[in-house]
């Protein structure tokens, strides 16, 4: 496979490693030029370095998430309310990128997770290298959310590993028994956040007028297309119950789905006429499962495709 979300990891990988004196061999060194990066490349440099030098170097490359700049794809991650969210986020970006690997949630209890990372080919399962670099990075990026007391383990068959504690990556050594099962956990998210997101109201009044009510939903929406927006959630958030938020909704012509994607369209049209990120990037940041149907809801309400549209309309 190869897609730009690949190589955004190619290049993490390859840096992070340099960074821990970890070159990566000659033909394995992303080169600026290129577009998106084979995922055996990328397959093959982490078994090697998971070879020589252990599991802790691949562990510690998701520590440089916040150092990649304004990279559209993991800022849309990093909007994540807490970890949870963030791996739901993960998981819709593993179906758009029809990534051969996929993390599962396994169990879900409070504030912790037992997430499986496995291979959705028969027959086939990521190397311990992928499953290190996966979870290194989804730790990192909890962080980066705000989840405080974040805590990981490698979960074997008879003992967990533990991998994350205090803000620390630690060394699960050379012999651990399993890679691909994670516990993780976390006190809470930095000011509550993900409480709240679900409880707090919307920073701004209720909105008695259906049409105004419209507008101030599209431009929240459009603030973040990738975030899973659900109208129960939305609804409290409003001090609305979902029924009136759906008559209030109607009252102007529309209803929520209608207006998400109306949201994520019109997000996607300025994203276009920008031209800084490709038309597949687009289509993962404004919340679509995949490019084929990005482009098939972006001509079916513009009547024109999205790579049409740029190159008719941005200057």
């Amino acid at each position: 496979m190869t897609d730009f979300a690949s190589n955004i990891l190619f290049t993490l990988v390859a840096r992070q490693l340099a960074r821990q004196g970890i070159a990566a061999p000659g033909d394995l060194a992303p080169a600026p030029t290129r577009g998106t990066v084979d995922l055996a490349d990328k397959s093959t440099l982490l078994s090697a370095v998971y070879a020589t030098h252990g599991a802790l170097p691949i562990l510690r490359i998701g520590q440089g998430v916040g150092e990649s700049g304004p990279e559209p794809t993991l800022q849309a991650l990093m909007m994540a309310r807490d970890p949870k969210e963030l791996v739901v986020r993960w998981q819709r970006l593993e179906r758009y990128v029809h990534s051969r690997h996929r993390v599962l949630l396994r169990r879900e209890e409070g504030h912790e997770l037992l997430l499986e990372h496995v291979s959705i080919r028969d027959g086939e399962t990521p190397s311990a290298g992928e499953d290190l670099l996966i979870l290194g990075l989804l730790l990192a990026l909890s962080e980066a959310v705000g989840a405080e007391g974040l805590t990981a383990a490698l979960v074997g068959p008879r003992s967990e590993t533990p991998v994350y504690r205090d803000g620390v990556v630690l060394d699960p050594g050379r012999h651990v028994a399993g890679t691909a099962l994670w516990r993780i956990g976390w006190r809470g998210t930095a000011s509550g956040r993900e409480v709240a997101a679900e409880a707090s109201p919307l920073p701004f009044p209720v909105v008695d007028n259906a049409r105004r009510l419209v507008d101030r939903l599209m431009a929240l929406v459009m603030d973040d297309c990738t975030r899973p927006w659900a109208l129960d959630a939305v609804a409290r958030q409003l001090g609305h119950s979902s029924r009136t938020l759906q008559r209030r909704l109607r009252e102007a012509g529309t209803s929520f789905g209608a207006l998400v994607r109306t949201a994520q369209i019109r997000r996607a049209t300025e994203l276009l006429l920008d031209g800084s990120l490709s038309v597949a990037e687009i289509g993962l940041i404004c919340g679509f499962s995949d490019q084929a149907h990005f482009t098939r809801e972006f001509k079916r309400r513009t009547n024109i495709s999205p790579g049409r549209y740029r190159a008719e309309f941005s200057s």
